[in-house]
């Protein structure tokens, strides 16, 4: 179990599970899927989703309406969600997966830093800023690819996903 603290200065606990990733699996994001994972909070869509889903029963259980949950969700408080959520998925994973997985996450992390430096560099004109943001789902699929087989050695390299319990 990981937890973080939102903007409004709340205390969440992310505890990935079989049950947890069936949730947002039934929600249509699969974290068992290494390019999902190696992709993961691109898509500021999903990943309120995500985040929504995984800690569900406990905005429930404080009675937190969906807006102001989403309000406490922005900047560093959704990086430290996104955080909490791939450290606890790495937790959650056998020893044996658990290098692939790390291998995909460090990548994640290592081409956003690499894109949002080169970004924010008085060096880069608005051109080659542009090209940098266009590449970034390139950049992304390639990292995920290099896995280039599913996790688990009893699967078929067809499917690029973890083990999961169903």
């Amino acid at each position: 179990m990981r937890k973080f603290k939102d903007n409004k200065g709340r205390d969440w606990s992310v505890s990935i599970t079989f049950g947890s990733l069936q949730r947002c699996k039934d929600n249509g994001v699969d974290l068992t899927d290494l390019q999902t994972i190696g992709a993961f909070g691109a898509d500021y869509f999903q990943l309120g989703l995500v985040i929504h889903t995984l800690l569900s029963e406990e905005r429930e259980s404080r009675s937190i309406d969906d807006e102001d949950f989403y309000e406490g969700f922005k900047g560093d408080a959704t990086q430290r969600a996104i955080d909490a959520i791939l450290e606890d998925l790495s937790d959650f994973t056998p020893p044996a997966l658990r290098p692939a997985l790390e291998r995909v996450i460090s990548d994640r992390k290592t081409t956003y830093e690499m894109i949002a430096e080169t970004v924010a560099s008085k060096e880069v004109d608005d051109a080659a800023k542009a090209k940098l943001l266009s590449v970034k789902n390139s950049l992304l699929e390639m990292f995920s690819n290099q896995a280039g087989h599913s996790l688990d050695s009893s699967e078929s390299n067809e499917s690029d996903t973890l083990p999961s319990g169903s």
